[in-house]
């Protein structure tokens, strides 16, 4: 799958897409190049203006699949992202190695541990948007329906003691509440005894019909939790479950396994709400602390 230089591996990457994601991330490109990381092989997309790109060859579509390379990267976001995700995998090509520019944008990033993860991506339960930033900040699919919402520790705690009863319940409509932050309302839902704020979604058929679609994609041989809290009885009793790799990001040393401390000076009356939000910023590399690929890999922190 790849080559090996010494006790280097060198991923072969594709680059597919030439506009301005490319302009913009390609150094990022490079830097990896310049380590001996990567060997990118050529680029390809819809139009071939220059024969050309920066000294990489173009590849025409119709030869992608004679091309030795062991990644595609692609070069674009969202929709468009998803546009080349489906014609890679419709000419053959594995979901598995086709691979967003962001990953190379992240500190020390380790393309072997990463691919890991794309082979087996992790479902990650958490408590409030933390996973679906990670999953966004590393190029992933959601793998979870715990994505663009909350829920109170307790009711949390209540859904991973036992998940798969949860997740074969069907969600109920209870109101509307609204949200300071985004000044609109958003649905509020129960799930057999516990609830579930979709503060981020428009209506309850969103909310469902996301969570629905999500739920089919768990990993169940793969599971990711994740807790953020300021309670210290919420904290030891998420340390005493019993789960492989899961981690709770706490603002006080308790010296339990699985909670991680991190020591914040807070200058706000929300103190709770501000720990929360740097803890998020960790996850789309606001504010850098951990590496994400060995975090849901192995559920450690390694510090960067």
């Amino acid at each position: 799958m790849y080559l090996e230089v010494g006790d280097i591996i060198v991923y072969r990457g594709l680059i597919w897409g030439t506009g301005k994601t490319f302009s913009d991330n390609i150094n990022c490109i490079n830097y990896y190049e310049h380590l001996g990381e990567i060997q990118i092989v050529g680029v390809t997309s819809k139009n071939n203006l220059l024969g050309n790109i920066m000294g990489y060859s173009f590849v025409e579509k119709e030869n992608i699949k004679e091309t030795a390379f062991d990644i595609i990267i692609v070069m674009a976001d969202k929709c468009v992202f998803q546009e080349i995700r489906g014609e890679a995998m419709r000419i053959g090509i594995p979901d598995s190695v086709v691979i967003s520019y962001k990953i190379f944008r992240l500190p020390k990033i380790n393309i072997k541990k990463y691919l890991e993860i794309k082979k087996n991506p992790p479902t990650i339960f958490v408590n409030n948007c933390w996973g679906g930033l990670t999953y966004h900040q590393l190029g992933l699919e959601f793998y979870s329906p715990f994505i663009n919402m909350f829920e109170s520790d307790v009711d949390y705690l209540k859904f991973l003691h036992n998940p798969r009863k949860y997740i074969d319940s069907q969600l109920e409509y209870i109101e509307d509440e609204y949200e300071v932050n985004l000044k609109r309302m958003y649905p509020v839902c129960k799930c057999d005894d516990i609830i579930l704020h979709f503060n981020h979604y428009l209506s309850f058929e969103e909310a469902n019909r996301c969570w629905e679609r999500r739920k089919s994609r768990i990993n169940w041989d793969n599971l990711f939790v994740a807790m953020i809290t300021s309670n210290e009885e919420s904290a030891i009793s998420f340390s005493k479950l019993q789960y492989m790799k899961k981690i709770c990001f706490v603002p006080f040393d308790l010296k339990m396994p699985s909670l991680e401390c991190i020591n914040l000076n807070f200058n706000t009356d929300n103190s709770s709400n501000t720990f929360k939000s740097i803890i998020n910023g960790m996850a789309i590399g606001t504010n850098l602390y951990y590496d994400p690929v060995e975090l849901l890999n192995s559920g450690n922190i390694k510090r960067l």
